[in-house]
Parts: structure tokens; C-alpha cells; sequence
């Protein structure tokens, strides 16, 4: 795996891509962002990352994996069951 792939592999994790074909070109400028970031900012979050990745990149698709509140549909649910 060269590096170029390996950069390509942490940012797909690190920002929960799913689906997208950047360049080589594409990934040295979020590269060259980074790294210019990393200089001039403490900590680099997720948000702030995957705004560098869309300004090189067109990425089709993120993974959401944060937690979704489904109270309210287990209300519902629950609602509907004692409605029958």
C-alpha cells in the first residue's frame, strides 16, 4: 500500500466515507489543508476535516453512525399497541 492509499484509507475512516474516487491530485491538496491546519490549530474534528475533504473532493456518500433518539418512536410504537 503506498502512501498516497494509506491517507486515502485513514480519511475514509476517520470521516466515515462510503462511497468516493478522489485523485491522487485531489488527496495531496486535503494533504497540503491538513497539514497546513495541523500548524495553526490545536485539534482538527471531524466536521472540520470532512469540510477540507469536500472543498478537494466529491464524495458521494458518509456513513452516519451517530446515535439517533428513537424515543419518540418507541412512543409511538408503544402507543399504537395499546391502541389496538
Amino acid at each position: 500500500m503506498t502512501n498516497i492509499q494509506a491517507f486515502r484509507a485513514e480519511l475514509e475512516k476517520r470521516c466515515k466515507i462510503y462511497k468516493w474516487n478522489p485523485s491522487d491530485e485531489e488527496l495531496q491538496g486535503i494533504a497540503a489543508e491538513i497539514a497546513h491546519l495541523a500548524v495553526t490549530v490545536a485539534n482538527i474534528d471531524r466536521d472540520t476535516l470532512v469540510g477540507v475533504v469536500t472543498r478537494h473532493a466529491k464524495v458521494d456518500s458518509f456513513l452516519l453512525t451517530e446515535g439517533i433518539d428513537n424515543s419518540d418512536l418507541k412512543t409511538l410504537l408503544l402507543l399504537a399497541t395499546r391502541a389496538r
